[in-house]
């Protein structure tokens, strides 16, 4: 595999989705999130994941024009409703609210539905650390995506979790983490490397 300087990666994930009439306030946000998974390590995470993003903009799946709707807001909870927009987007509108919320609370629930893929969880967590929150996100979906230990059928949902504490910067811990054994790009990344995998 390259290696691409990271403002080079910038500039080519950038026309990637200016091409694609993604608006720009967007484009950075997805380029910034999906840069930082490779730079963290996830590449499965990562740039590899535009072709498929660019894709699912063209055919409708992904809508980077949709409005986010907050839903039954309360003092310490909201629902949003992305309407099929990035998930980088809906999900960092959904920490900005948190963050909002929990200024005057313990606790903030914030629950965000219909989005696209979003990336590495972690990093949401990791955005509610920085403004010294205990960052938790919880991601349920893919009913029957994993299959259980010892058996030969999925019937587990993935359930993805990232859990961040703050801590002294730039260090703060985060657990990212999915009830599978690894994401399927994963398993593809592997393959496009030659590396053996388990």
């Amino acid at each position: 595999m390259p290696t691409v300087p990271v403002e080079e990666l910038k500039t080519i994930s950038t026309r990637a989705f200016l091409n694609a009439d993604v608006p720009e306030a967007a484009v950075q946000l997805v380029v910034d999130l999906l840069i930082r998974a490779n730079l963290a390590g996830h590449d499965s995470h990562g740039v590899v994941r535009i072709p498929g993003y660019v894709e699912s903009v063209r055919r409708g799946r992904i809508n980077p024009q949709a409005e986010i709707e907050v839903l039954d807001a309360t003092p310490t909870s909201a629902r949003l409703q992305a309407n099929r927009h990035f998930g980088q987007v809906a999900l960092t509108r959904g920490v900005a609210i948190a963050r909002e919320k929990s200024a005057g609370a313990p606790v903030a629930l914030v629950t965000v539905t219909n989005y696209s893929h979003c990336g590495q969880l972690g990093a949401y967590a990791g955005m509610l650390a920085e403004s010294d929150r205990v960052g938790m996100v919880f991601l349920g979906k893919q009913r029957g995506a994993v299959v259980p230990a010892g058996g030969k059928t999925g019937r587990l949902y993935q359930n993805t979790l990232a859990i961040a504490v703050p801590g002294h910067q730039p260090f703060q811990l985060v657990l990212d983490m999915a009830a599978s054994v690894a994401p399927f790009v994963k398993i593809l990344m592997k393959r496009a490397r030659n590396e053996p995998c388990p």
